[in-house]
């Protein structure tokens, strides 16, 4: 569903599912793989975490293997993998399969976790050493020269990478958050800068040197009333998820985190569309808009003048919500006065 507007390319991905069920975690995955494929979107993003089911770069191989042209975005966290090793995954990707990667880097926000590895580092040094990382990746995939480098958390000598992706097939960079260590490093890496929404929907966004990304969740129906029924009978309130998510936030020293728990506190000062009942329920990591399609619709169109030029999407695993989405989404590009190019993965990130 890649389009171009004012000759900016404009992506849509959708996420990997939030399941913790063994028992249906990689049906949900396979199914997820086969909707977001089948209504055109350009690839979906692959969770990382201790507790994650399935590690994100197995599970970029089977979106490879079982799509006709889905981008993987892997969750890549410096604390799991060497960046010279990481490098060499997309370079098998793109060896094997002629198919480009997204990398999602990532700093990992659970306290625990980092307790569980024993990786004492605060929150600004975690994001110099992704800078680092990313730095050492974009070296060694883009030049077959060797490479020396020597920085704070890591050092190379003489490393070189073979085979080096043709630049078709060169790896896009993201960077996910609202502190200023996330910002910083997002553009000292040329990365596309990923925000959430806000609450007021109209506020505007930051320019972002490498490009823009907003992640957030669709409920779309012909009506508002219909929407909103739907959401509901996805994403029923329960009470009793209220205290977990308070512990978790005690865990986290995510800025983005925090802020959308503070307006789940406060319900209030949002946009009539604007919802966080799925984040407040632990089912999403992210705001959900909820309306008619039209509504949306200008919502979205108004988010892409702003400067949005990647929309991630977190979806339910359901035919009539991606149908539904879609339709929104195609509805914002004619409000624009584009054209989604159908079939067509976006030739740079």
């Amino acid at each position: 569903m890649t389009a171009i507007y004012k000759d900016r390319e404009i992506g849509t991905f959708t996420i990997n599912t939030r399941s913790s069920d063994p028992a249906d975690y990689w049906a949900a995955f396979a199914g997820l793989v086969k909707l977001t494929d089948s209504y055109d979107f350009d690839g979906m993003l692959c969770f990382s975490a201790n507790e994650t089911l399935v590690d994100p770069w197995l599970a970029a191989h089977y979106l490879i293997l079982n799509s006709r042209r889905l981008i993987p975005i892997v969750a890549t966290n410096p604390v799991y993998l060497h960046p010279f090793a990481a490098a060499k995954m997309v370079s098998s990707f793109a060896y094997m399969h002629g198919r480009k990667t997204i990398l999602n880097l990532i700093t990992g926000a659970s306290r625990r976790d980092r307790e569980v590895l024993n990786d004492p580092i605060d929150h600004d040094d975690r994001y110099t050493r992704l800078g680092e990382y990313a730095r050492i990746m974009k070296s060694l995939l883009t030049d077959p020269k060797m490479m020396d480098f020597e920085g704070r958390y890591y050092k190379l000598s003489s490393a070189v990478l073979s085979p080096t992706p043709p630049p078709a097939l060169h790896p896009g960079f993201l960077v996910a958050g609202h502190s200023d260590a996330a910002i910083r490093t997002a553009g000292l890496v040329d990365a596309v800068h990923l925000r959430m929404l806000g609450p007021k929907l109209e506020e505007d966004l930051p320019e972002a040197a490498g490009g823009l990304g907003i992640h957030l969740g669709i409920i779309a129906r012909e009506d508002e009333d219909a929407a909103w029924a739907a959401a509901k009978a996805h994403y029923p309130h329960d009470p009793e998820v209220e205290g977990i998510l308070e512990y978790m936030m005690e865990g986290s020293d995510s800025v983005w985190k925090r802020r959308l728990y503070e307006k789940t506190l406060e319900r209030g000062d949002a946009k009539p569309e604007y919802w966080l009942e799925p984040f407040g329920q632990l089912r999403a990591d992210c705001p959900y808009l909820v309306g008619a399609h039209e509504r949306l619709a200008e919502i979205l169109a108004a988010h892409i003048e702003k400067g949005a030029d990647w929309i991630i999407l977190d979806l339910p695993d359901e035919q009539e919500e991606f149908e539904n989405t879609a339709k929104t989404l195609r509805l914002a590009y004619e409000l624009l006065g584009i054209e989604a190019k159908k079939g067509e993965a976006p030739a740079t990130a």
